[in-house]
């Protein structure tokens, strides 16, 4: 027996953890305990023979066997193993029962198996065969360990039974079979899912083991174990990886938990304890010839790893160029790790890596180099002075040069290194070893230059290659694809980033005093070419801020309005999303955009030239030095004190030359401050003469002069909104013309399209939905003026944009070249135009305003620059009996060819000529603009938005889109007028934008630029009208504009829906943004004298100082001012009215919130060019500046006249708030005028400030609680205005903020409504005056209308009952009203609910009803879904076969044949998931579709079931009718690359990546009724007012008694 008295006292030392490697001993837990056992197998110990029978050369110890200078593997093994001994004996398969008592077993038979192989090995320590089986038998012991690898509550068992502590002590077995198994079991129960599934605050059992393990020293023991593994013995192999991905693990556990390792970082543990970083060095820099394997690449992830933790990173101790490799800590054995990792890098500077995974190995060789240039500091020993000493950046050049793969790391690594401690010295060498020379090819994009991707990664495969070229031709490209192309585009956009990283450090490093005048020759390359007008360098660079800004804000706009920012809302209020914003938008391109704006601004600062060429190309895009002003402050303020003292000495540089403050990053912006201008010119008439000008019926005349539009000769300033009456059924027509009233419209613009009258050649139709002469008769009885546009080709998304099917087989293509010329004046074509116009001309009859009819305007053709084709059109308009008031025209494009030098208006030399001559063309155009475009194939929010800004400047007041050259040979005297500026915005199949929400901040806009009217496309939406066949189930054969139309109109339109997301939605329902543009409209309407005489024909609007540059500044205030000139008398200025325009919204972009702000308008700037003091400040000198809150939008008035009598005069100096509408009404023999105004976003305490004048002027009443005084303002001498602040806003129904008397007939008051109520307010004449309506917001939201007629109020709302202020109260014995049901009374009289001396509130109670229950039933599920092509281009929408797979569902209302009244509105929401949807009566007959566009709410698919009733003969609501709804499934693929919708509306896909279903469907109810008068003698300005208003107040009084 081998006794453990008989050891020598040396063989064993106890210890209570690992303290490093002993040479001779092990480390393990024996009979003696814990502590180092003498390795007798050691060399230094016994001589092992070769030829002994050994079934395995043990491996001695690493520590004999290694140099003291070099880290080398041991020599391979090659005798039989434990495995093959297995073999030849089978052992039987151990089960570990999950329990307590099953793990006190395992520990148990563990310890007796290393026990009896301990005891074996001692006593026969020559004969390996008789202690074969015992290590067999501990193998098996060891594995059966790893049973209890799921069950992590036996872990802290694990560790008190001690196994822990023998499993560490088995890896230094001296059978490495024994040692790897010990290690795999190790690597199983350390498993970083089950650990962290299993741990929580309250439950850390599941740390227990890896924390004892740590503490026992086992990261020490393991590394150890690896000096002895020899990588080609297979097992061996399997114990390093194992070794490896177990470090790796407990580095991840970690960076999980952050409890996890309480003093040091695993990281700092494995610095500073083990060898492990030297043996991974050495092992990633290993030259043999064997081929690349796994364990290098695992290696060189560890080591990526561990330089990128955060600890090793900020420590900033670890040198690169000194690291141990010796197994021992204590040895002094080094590599130089710089030099590894470089020459490593070497071996690529000429060729690609072979295989995926040495392209992988290369980059994390890379990273690592990064990881320690940016924790290297200053000094002799530093990484960075290795990296140079090394000649690192004459390699990454290099490797530049060659376009190798490892260009691109070398470009990053370059970056990294320029921009840390030691960048001066970095870039100075990079300049002396020709780095400029390499770097600017790079930079200015050229792929000739540019390093390419190896041909074994994904991003430089043949299929990268070939699937961006297929892309590029609309192929349909794989998932392996898509990713494929998406490394490539990353690979060559990192280029282009470390291009600009680069460039940046060297302006930021490089000082005059900079080796061989480096920075010299760094603006000497930008300079180049500027004085010829070929600075491409610089071109690029002014390219490339716009492009980074760009990418920046839309990655930040994404996150906004994304789910991720709800979340992150919830779990961190808004600082969270505010801190993850930021860090998008600098992912996104923030970062770059930075620097490439401190590029500029440094070369501004060292080179005029560069300086002038900036802002030129800034100018020719549409921008201007702004852009580089906020990079440079947003830089600045994202930088530490330490780091943005460069950034601070260019800003205070650039003062000089571009005049921003430096301190504007931290302080607020400098005062708005406005000057008006000192001349005026009249206006002129326009070059031809109007016909058929005045009305028989009204005797009103129409007119027009170069400034606006004139009714009776006053100005004018329609707004107007597109409706057709093809797309509306015939019996909605009255009520969708009231509700468009209702909206403050009073023309409307309506498409004839031919193909609706005449789909059969010579049959035409003027039936039903056709029939224009009764639209026409409906606009006029509503009270709407026309404009019809007759085309013959209109576009409007109909098929073939109105040219009937039957005229294009005859038409001129490359097939036919001899047939008829379309849109031209070939006299076959405008021979069947001419049939079109004279059957039309005979529908239109008596429709014309000369003749009391609706018809002013009628528009020819559309879109079109041929104006010899126009004239030829006008010809046969008036040949067929069109008699408008004017011929209009789109004004675009413009003319082809160019009419001749002085056709009309000026000459080529600029001399003006005969204005007669202009009558030969008396054509009026009118101007259109849009937020977004629908009709592109980009993947992207409106291109034109994101690259060019040309719709985003629409945002931005000087930028409308009004012609900036003459339209017409000169021709510039006409009024700018709109037709077509966006009301919504359609959705193409392939192209899905939100927009309606940013409509009315861009209708403000256009007014405040000088337009003269507005006019929107569309502002009703509707339901194409069938084929005469009925069948509008076939897109191929519908009258809607699809892929199935002739070339030029072939945008994907669903095949009955158009929609438009206009203010009166398909169903003529009302949008939120309905309300919103209200507002506008109805100050449009009662303030168009004002507004359109404050402009002046030269310059029709003014900009403050400092307007901002260009769309994507959203920090400077946007304001603007339309106003005339004022009038002077000496130094006296009198200012003329005006209007203030602000507008902080813009669609896509966060605006930012504007505090401390004042408005500054000034009459003119003295000679010294310093302004004087100004005529007028909103808010005045003595209130608080005010905020304008982000998408606050408004319009204050100032100077505005409010009334006059007998020599007393009333003016508003000024008002912070929202001017709405006003209203006159006479009681007796006084005239009062209503002011209505609300308060503005932000500014929740408005001001009212008049100037009175005359000997009966006086302010008659102020509003309870408000503050009133005079105060001087202005340059008016000796003048103050009476100023009246503290609003009592909720009191506004109760009594005027201000009251003005001017004698004892006039009076002028003010009503500030709450801001919430600015959308609620309703105008028009009804009962013999001019009222005001106002209604309550909650009761009904955005579905409540009011419209008010000369007969009636008409009154549609969900809700139950309606409140409803009107003002001035009717003058009537009790004010009473009839309330009419179906136009039967529902009660006798409705008497107000609450009378003031402003407004009579009536309650009205609506006709409401409980809504039929709806019964939903699947029919059948969706085959596959459908493979889009078209790709890259238009995605063509499914055919009628494609509509078979559509998933379908019967839609029954319960009960059965339910009937609503005449009075109930009912509609189907209709909630689906997939990618469009039908809602259907019949096979043939579709009722409604939708492509998917993730509106939820407003905006979401209905089925108008009243609204379409009395056209299918009342079938709808029979009981045997079958109502089925249709959807197709849609791919989330076809979201990535074929049909753009912003991610944040994408439905909701399952596992397949399939959306299809239906989550529900509403059924919506609006209700009806009528407001009249009961007895028109008693109505205001009838036959007996007093006796009127002496009943009405004893009835007053009589109401209090009973109250």
């Amino acid at each position: 027996m081998f006794h453990a008295s008989s050891r020598q006292q040396n063989d064993f030392i106890p210890s209570a953890k690992f303290a490093g490697a002993k040479p001779g001993f092990l480390f393990r837990k024996n009979k003696e305990g814990l502590g180092y056992y003498r390795d007798r197998n050691s060399a230094s110990n016994i001589n092992i023979n070769s030829n002994n029978g050994s079934s395995k050369r043990s491996r001695s110890s690493v520590t004999d066997d290694i140099s003291s200078n070099k880290c080398t593997d041991p020599n391979p093994k090659d005798n039989e193993s434990i495995f093959d001994f297995a073999e030849k004996n089978p052992p039987v398969k151990k089960i570990v029962t999950l329990s307590i008592a099953g793990m006190k077993s395992c520990a148990l038979s563990l310890e007796k198996a290393i026990n009896e192989n301990m005891s074996l090995r001692a006593k026969y320590p020559d004969d390996p065969a008789k202690f074969m089986e015992s290590e067999l038998t501990l193998h098996d012991e060891i594995s059966s360990v790893k049973s209890i690898a799921t069950s992590s509550e036996l872990y802290p068992l694990l560790v008190s039974l001690g196994t822990y502590v023998s499993l560490l002590g088995l890896i230094t077995h001296e059978n490495s079979d024994v040692s790897v198994c010990a290690v795999s079991v190790l690597r199983e129960l350390i498993d970083v899912d089950v650990i962290t599934e299993n741990f929580n605050s309250t439950n850390k059992s599941a740390l227990s083991l890896p924390l004892a393990i740590i503490e026992e020293g086992g990261l020490e023991i393991l590394t150890v174990n690896l000096h002895r593994l020899v990588e080609s013995e297979p097992e061996d192999a399997t114990g390093i990886t194992d070794t490896i991905t177990l470090i790796e693990t407990l580095l991840e556990l970690d960076a999980t938990i952050p409890s996890f390792s309480s003093e040091k970082s695993i990281a700092e543990l494995i610095f500073s304890t083990t060898t492990f970083v030297g043996w991974c060095l050495d092992r990633v820099a290993d030259s043999t010839s064997r081929p690349f394997s796994s364990i290098k690449l695992q290696s060189s992830e560890v080591l990526s790893t561990l330089f990128g933790h955060e600890d090793i990173r900020t420590s900033k101790t670890h040198v690169l160029s000194s690291v141990s490799c010796h197994p021992s800590i204590a040895t002094s054995a080094k590599i130089d790790g710089t030099e590894n990792l470089l020459q490593t890098v070497g071996k690529f500077r000429k060729k690609d890596p072979q295989m995926e995974e040495e392209v992988e190995f290369l980059e994390n060789i890379f990273d690592v180099l990064c990881f320690c240039l940016v924790s290297s500091v200053q000094g002799e020993n530093s990484n960075i002075t290795a990296f140079l000493d090394g000649q690192g950046v004459e390699l990454c050049l290099r490797c530049m040069k060659e376009k190798v793969h490892a260009g691109h790391g070398g470009m990053k690594l370059l970056g990294v290194a320029l921009g840390g401690a030691g960048g001066r010295r970095v870039a100075e060498v990079f300049v002396s070893g020709g780095g400029l020379k390499t770097i600017f090819p790079i930079f200015m994009g050229r792929s000739v230059a540019m390093p390419k991707p190896a041909g074994c990664s994904s991003a430089g495969s043949d299929l990268a290659k070939s699937s961006i070229a297929a892309s590029t031709a609309s192929a349909k490209l794989s998932k392996r694809a898509k990713s494929a192309v998406k490394d490539r585009r990353e690979f060559f956009s990192l280029i282009e980033t470390y291009s600009i990283d680069i460039l940046y450090s060297l302006t930021k490093h490089l000082t005059p005093s900079s080796p061989k005048d480096a920075l010299v020759r760094v603006v000497a390359k930008f300079a180049d070419g500027v004085e010829t007008n070929e600075s491409e360098r610089c071109d690029r660079l002014v390219e490339l801020v716009i492009k980074k800004d760009m990418q920046a804000r839309t990655s930040e706009l994404k996150y906004l309005r994304s789910e991720e920012a709800d979340l992150d809302e919830q779990d961190g209020g808004e600082d969270l999303v505010e801190l993850a914003a930021l860090n998008k938008k600098l992912e996104g391109g923030g970062e770059s955009f930075h620097k490439v704006g401190a590029i500029a601004g440094f070369l501004c600062v060292e080179s005029k030239k560069c300086h002038e060429q900036f802002r030129n190309q800034l100018k020719v895009n549409r921008n201007g030095m702004t852009i580089v002003k906020d990079a440079l402050r947003e830089f600045a303020g994202l930088l530490s004190d330490g780091k943005k003292a460069y950034i601070i000495t260019i800003m205070e540089l650039l003062v000089l030359l571009l005049g921003f403050s430096v301190a504007a990053a931290v302080e607020p912006p400098p005062p708005a401050v406005l000057n008006l201008p000192t001349t005026t010119q009249a206006p002129r008439p326009l070059p031809f003469s109007l016909n058929h000008t005045r009305s028989a019926a009204t005797n009103v005349t129409v007119g027009s002069d170069s400034r606006s539009l004139l009714l009776n000769g006053e100005p004018w300033y329609p707004v107007g909104g597109e409706i057709h009456f093809a797309r509306v059924p015939r019996a909605q027509w009255h009520e969708s013309l009231l509700r468009v009233r209702a909206g403050g419209i009073d023309m409307i613009s309506v498409y004839c399209f031919w193909i609706h009258h005449e789909e059969h050649e010579g049959s035409f139709n003027f039936t039903g939905r056709r029939d224009v002469r009764s639209f026409l008769e409906t606009a006029r009885e509503v009270g709407l003026k026309v404009l019809l546009r007759v085309g013959p080709w209109d576009h409007g998304e109909v098929r073939n944009g109105g040219h009937p099917d039957w005229l294009l087989p005859i038409a001129k293509t490359k097939a036919n070249p001899d047939g008829v010329t379309l849109r031209s004046t070939d006299s076959r074509y405008l021979a069947y135009v001419d049939k079109f116009f004279a059957a039309l001309g005979r529908e239109l009859d008596g429709m014309w305003w000369e003749d009391g009819g609706p018809l002013v305007f009628c528009q020819l053709e559309n879109e079109t620059g041929d104006w010899k084709y126009i004239l030829a059109l006008k010809d046969l308009a008036v040949l067929r009996s069109f008699k408008p008031v004017a011929f209009t025209r789109t004004g675009w494009p413009a003319p082809i060819p160019v009419p001749a030098a002085g056709f009309c208006g000026t000459t080529v030399n600029g001399t003006h000529a005969d204005p007669a001559r202009c009558a030969a063309y008396p054509v009026l155009p009118f101007f259109s603009g849009y937020p977004d475009v629908y009709w592109i194939d980009d993947m992207a929010p409106a291109p034109y938005l994101e690259g060019n800004a040309a719709l985003q400047a629409s945002y931005v007041f000087g930028n409308a889109q009004l012609p900036s050259q003459p339209m017409w040979g000169g021709f510039t005297d006409v009024p700018k007028l709109n037709v077509e500026i966006g009301g919504g915005m359609a959705v193409d199949y392939n192209h899905r934008p939100h927009s309606p929400d940013d409509m009315p901040s861009l209708h403000l806009v256009d007014v405040a630029d000088g337009v003269q009217s507005l006019g929107y496309y569309m502002y009703h939406g509707g339901l194409n009208p069938s084929p005469e066949n009925g069948r509008n189930n076939d897109p191929s054969v519908t009258l809607q504009e699809g892929a199935w139309s002739a070339p030029g109109t072939q945008n994907g339109m669903p095949s009955v829906n158009y929609n438009y997301f206009s203010p009166l939605s398909d169903l003529g329902q009302p949008l939120p943004h309905y309300h919103t543009m209200r507002r506008m409209h109805l100050f449009l309407g009662d303030f168009a004298g004002e507004v359109v005489r404050a402009s002046v024909s030269t310059a029709p609007v003014v900009k403050p100082d400092n307007s901002p540059d260009a769309p994507f500044d959203n920090s400077t205030l946007r304001w603007q001012v339309r106003s005339e000139p004022p009038t002077t008398s000496g130094a006296q200025a009198t200012a003329q009215p005006g209007f203030l325009f602000v507008n902080n919204r813009q669609r896509l972009r966060n605006m930012t919130r504007k505090t401390d702000v004042r408005f500054d308008i000034h009459a003119h700037t003295n000679t010294a060019g310093n302004a004087t003091s100004p005529l007028v400040s909103l808010p005045s000198q003595q209130s608080n500046a005010v905020t304008v809150e982000p998408d606050a939008f408004f319009v204050w008035p100032f100077f505005l006249a409010l009334g006059e009598s007998q020599g007393s005069t009333a003016t508003l100096a000024w008002a912070t708030a929202q001017i709405i509408c006003r209203v006159e009404s006479t009681s007796g023999s006084v005239t009062t005028t209503t002011l209505v105004l609300a308060a503005s976003a932000g500014v929740p305490d408005p001001e009212l400030a008049v100037l009175l004048s005359g000997p009966d002027a006086a302010v008659a009443g102020v509003c309870a609680g408000c503050t009133q005084a005079d105060e001087a303002f202005g340059t008016i001498v000796d003048t103050k205005a009476t100023v009246v602040r503290s609003l009592d806003l909720e009191a506004w129904r109760s009594e005027p903020a201000l009251t003005i008397s001017l004698g004892e007939d006039r009076r002028v008051q003010f009503v500030v409504l709450p801001q919430e109520l600015a959308d609620s307010v309703w105008r028009g004449r009804f009962a013999g005056a001019d009222r005001v309506l106002i209604s309550d917001p909650t009761q009904g939201g955005v579905e409540t209308l009011v419209m008010a007629t000369a007969s009636g109020v008409e009154l549609r709302s969900p809700a139950k009952r309606l409140d409803i202020a009107m003002l001035p109260p009717l003058i009537s014995a009790s004010s009473a009203l009839r309330l009419l049901v179906d136009g039967a009374e529902d009660q006798p009289l409705l008497y107000p609910s609450k009378r003031t001396t402003l407004f009579d509130t009536y309650s009205v109670p609506m006709p409401a009803t409980s809504p039929p229950r709806v019964t939903v039933k699947q029919l059948r599920d969706a085959g596959p879904a459908r493979t889009l092509v078209g790709c890259g281009h238009k995605a063509v929408e499914p055919n009628v076969t494609e509509w078979q797979d559509a998933a379908a569902w019967s839609v029954k209302l319960d009960p059965p044949g339910f009937r609503p009244a005449a009075s109930t509105d009912v509609r189907l929401r209709l909630r689906y998931l997939g990618d469009a949807a039908r809602f259907k009566r019949s096979e043939t007959v579709v009722l409604n579709d939708n492509w998917y566009t993730g509106y939820h709410g407003f905006g979401e698919m209905e089925a108008g079931l009243s609204f379409l009733d009395e056209e299918h003969g009342g079938a709808l609501f029979k009981s045997d009718t079958n109502l089925t709804l249709h959807v197709l499934p849609l791919k989330r693929e076809s979201l990535e690359d074929c049909v753009f919708l912003r991610s944040e509306f994408w439905p909701r896909f399952g596992e397949d990546g399939v959306a299809v279903g239906l989550d529900g469907v509403d059924v919506e109810q609006s209700f009806r009724a009528r407001l009249e008068v009961p007895n028109a003698d008693l109505m205001v300005g009838t036959r007996q007012p007093v006796l009127a208003s002496l009943i009405r107040d004893l009835f007053n009084i009589y109401l209090r008694v009973l109250m």
